[in-house]
């Protein structure tokens, strides 16, 4: 394989330098250039973090409670091999009730947090996002700072999820294959790790199918780019697309075979997808994507859940918004069109006198069809098509146009197109400065960060903590019942803590309850949280009215599943055990949930039916295998039972899986004691050794003065 012809600067007739001072040359300019970048990365890196260090100090908010706190694959016995078994929730990614989202090594990260700081102290978590995000911003950087502020020659391509970043190279020196070989398989390799740290990191590999087709032809003309990247583009260049192409489908392959099943939302998590009008679905939908560029270019109106009535449906062409929508896609055709458009030559700097403004000019080339165009046109071109690709492909997964997500209108996933916004930015500043001059267009642009900024700290405080971040979100977006209730039950676990002192957190929880019910949503969140707290209120009737009212909605989620086990434990509460066990009972067919079929279990414990107790307590036991409790219960169950080999053997397991498990250890001891041939069939279980019996009576012994 051969290596691509580079035009070096130094061809040009009209340079001359003799050879003696070519290579010390070269080295002072290396110098120069590494040292300007390098305190320009290191002034972007500090900025970064100087601007989010103060969310070291937050607490976890909305979604980071589930993902890190309660999430079983970052207990500290849990294996490491289990995290690609499990969805990002920690939930079994085969379970039905599982929401699909396999981000291992997000997981994995999280894993090293804990481990390193020994805890899941939130300031670690939040340490090591402000390290990343900064790393980020110096990635960026140099994309652009290689890339517009230069030729396109030379390109970083990254794809950067939340978490973590993917750094291709695709210089235009000469290199060996081995060389190109390794780097690919490194861009290969990085791109999979992306998106197994979220899924939209999989869209690299069409970015970088689309940089190279686009810096690997001589204009911005699409059937121009196609024309000369199959005919005239170097066999590397070809080989290395198609086989980025077949990596990206083996991949959404792969994907999809461990998803199984595409996950299914309900009504109210996005309202336009379950529309019966064609017209509306297309209105709204696109309605969705124009609000998310409008959240990238002026972040005014935010929001962490944009669920439920937040946005209206729109029903009719006549409706306003459309307006938006309208204007969002002329603008983007409008800059799609000019970079597509014919180039013109506006610099020929083949002269033997140095121009004034030597940044603007560059050798002329010829287009395929015998044009004279110039370079630098083209290179502005190309990169305008590049930071709107970059948007475009990156946004794609999350807009709701090709499938369904679970979510209307979500700023995070705005995070690897601002990257593209970035690279837009850039080149239309470059181009605006040559028509408005370079002063007007660095006040615009010192402007436009200054505003980002100053928007981007107000925003901070609203994420300390879950009752600061949804008081903000019911402040600006009444209507949306889910974050207004989930305001009124942080509110209700406010007041419990506070007990009769501060009863007013249940007055305020109780109002707004009450302005968020709502008989035609097909949601029973709120239903679930006013029946909790009119029962820590004293007010049992009203609480059963409740209950039963969001019981007759059956929207098939995992909260409605919730409230069914709340009702049975509720009549269970109530000494009503045959209703408590009819609602457990479609509890546990509604979701399978673990606490369900304990909970059925020891109620059939307590109305001494140990063969139904005991079948429950194994349901529960499949599902989560290392329970000290359902174990214990298990070896209750088998003791009444006179299975005391199994007693015996779920026992050892319930105090294994937690030694602080007194109860475990109190039934042992009185099994050790009183029971016949307990110790003989306890020695055959630790080997059958006098050894065995020893260390028998020791444990035996120590739980004695313990307890």
């Amino acid at each position: 394989m051969g290596y691509d012809k580079v035009e070096s600067p130094f061809e040009s007739k009209d340079f001359r330098m003799p050879t003696w001072e070519f290579p010390q040359l070269l080295r002072n300019q290396a110098l120069i250039y590494l040292l300007a970048d390098g305190i320009e990365c290191t002034t972007i890196a500090a900025i970064s973090v100087l601007l989010y260090m103060q969310t070291i100090w937050h607490d976890f908010t909305y979604d980071d409670t589930k993902a890190i706190s309660t999430n079983s694959m970052l207990q500290i016995e849990t294996p490491w091999i289990d995290v690609f078994k499990h969805d990002f929730w920690g939930v079994p990614i085969d379970f039905p009730g599982s929401h699909k989202s396999y981000r291992p090594l997000t997981v994995i990260v999280y894993k090293l947090i804990q481990l390193f700081q020994g805890s899941q102290n939130p300031s670690g978590f939040h340490f090591a996002n402000i390290v990343l995000n900064a790393l980020v911003c110096v990635l960026a950087h140099c994309m652009l700072d290689n890339g517009i502020s230069g030729n396109i020659g030379s390109n970083i391509l990254p794809a950067i999820t939340s978490h973590l970043s993917t750094v291709r190279t695709s210089t235009s020196i000469c290199m060996t294959p081995t060389v190109r070989y390794i780097r690919f398989a490194s861009f290969v390799l990085l791109g999979s790790a992306s998106m197994l740290s979220k899924e939209t990191g999989i869209t690299v590999f069409s970015v970088a199918i689309f940089v190279d087709i686009l810096i690997s032809v001589r204009s911005t003309h699409p059937l121009e780019c196609l024309r000369y990247f199959f005919a005239r583009s170097t066999f590397w260049t070809r080989l290395q697309a198609v086989l980025a192409a077949l990596t990206c489908l083996v991949l959404v392959f792969v994907r999809l075979h461990i998803m199984d099943v595409l996950p299914k939302f309900q009504r109210h998590e996005v309202p336009a997808a379950f529309s019966t009008d064609h017209l509306t679905r297309v209105m709204t939908f696109n309605y969705y994507v124009a609000l998310h560029a409008r959240s990238l270019v002026a972040p005014i109106d935010l929001c962490h859940d944009w669920s439920h009535k937040t946005i209206p449906l729109i029903t009719q062409p006549s409706d306003i918004r459309n307006g938006l929508t309208l204007f969002f896609y002329g603008t983007l055709v409008f800059i799609v069109t000019l970079a597509c458009a014919p180039s013109k030559k506006i610099a020929n700097c083949v002269s033997s006198k140095r121009p004034k403004d030597s940044s603007r000019c560059s050798l002329d080339q010829k287009s395929g069809d015998g044009r004279l165009i110039s370079t630098i046109d083209v290179s502005e071109k190309k990169w305008q098509l590049i930071g709107i690709g970059w948007m475009i492909l990156t946004f794609l997964p999350s807009s709701n146009l090709f499938f369904y997500v679970g979510f209307v209108i979500a700023e995070r996933v705005l995070y690897l197109p601002s990257l593209g916004f970035s690279v837009l930015v850039g080149v239309l500043s470059k181009i605006a400065s040559r028509k408005f001059g370079a002063k007007v267009v660095h006040v615009g642009v010192i402007g436009f960060l200054a505003i980002m900024t100053a928007r981007t700290m107000s925003r901070i405080p609203v994420w300390k903590d879950d009752l600061a971040l949804h008081r903000d979100a019911y402040k600006f977006h009444p209507q949306n019942e889910k974050t207004s209730t989930s305001l009124a039950i942080l509110l209700h676990k406010e007041g419990v803590r506070h007990g009769a002192v501060r009863k007013d957190f249940f007055q305020e929880a109780e109002m707004i309850l009450q302005s968020a019910l709502d008989p035609t949503s097909s949601s029973c969140f709120t239903e679930f949280a006013y029946g909790n707290l009119l029962v820590d209120m004293g007010r049992i009737e009203e609480a059963e009215a409740i209950y039963l009212q969001g019981a007759k909605k059956a929207d098939a989620t995992v909260k409605y599943a919730q409230l069914l086990e709340r009702l049975g434990l509720f009549y269970d509460s109530q000494n009503r055990v045959d209703e408590a066990k009819k609602w457990l009972f479609l509890a546990w067919e509604a979701n399978k949930s673990v606490s369900s079929a304990y909970s059925l279990g020891l109620i059939f414990a307590r109305k001494k039916e140990p063969d139904q107790a005991l079948a429950w307590f194994q349901k529960a036991l499949a599902v989560l295998p290392k329970s000290s409790k359902i174990h214990f219960n298990l070896g209750a169950a088998n003791c009444q039972l006179g299975n005391y080999d199994e007693c015996l053997h779920h026992l050892e397991k319930a105090i294994r899986y937690d030694p602080n498990n007194h109860d475990a250890r109190k039934h042992f001891e009185v099994r050790v004691n009183y029971l016949p041939g307990i110790r003989e069939r306890m020695a055959l279980l630790l080997g059958s050794t006098r050894a065995s019996f020893r260390k028998t009576d020791q444990v035996a012994t120590r739980w004695k003065v313990s307890n």
